[in-house]
């Protein structure tokens, strides 16, 4: 599962079609190479993200990412309590530029 919570929009340029946005992307899926996380026999700071997987995405209308404003990805770990499954989240902040193709000024 995969959403984007926006945050703030800021400095709607019209003639541009450019604007200011912070947003959170948060991924979910299910991993059960992450288990002994959530039994609690391996602490999650000695996790490897890069040995498991980890969705790719693109941010296709971006301009320019702020510097020191986008942040690492954070990670979490739980069990479903329907299931024996082990639910990871990802949530990553970004702040930037974007262009939008429609016309700004027809959306107040």
């Amino acid at each position: 599962k995969v959403s984007v919570k926006i945050v703030k929009i800021l400095n709607v340029n019209t003639s541009d079609n450019t604007f200011f946005c912070n947003f959170i992307l948060t991924c979910k899926w299910e991993d059960q190479s992450f288990w002994p996380v959530v039994e609690g026999s391996v602490d999650r700071s000695h996790i490897d993200m890069t040995r498991h997987f980890v969705p790719e995405y693109d941010i296709t209308n971006l301009v320019a990412l702020s510097d020191g404003l986008v942040k690492e990805p954070q990670f979490d770990f739980y069990r479903r309590k329907d299931s024996n499954t082990v639910r990871v989240i990802m949530k990553q902040h970004f702040t930037g530029t974007f262009f939008e193709h429609f016309e700004l000024a027809a959306f107040p």
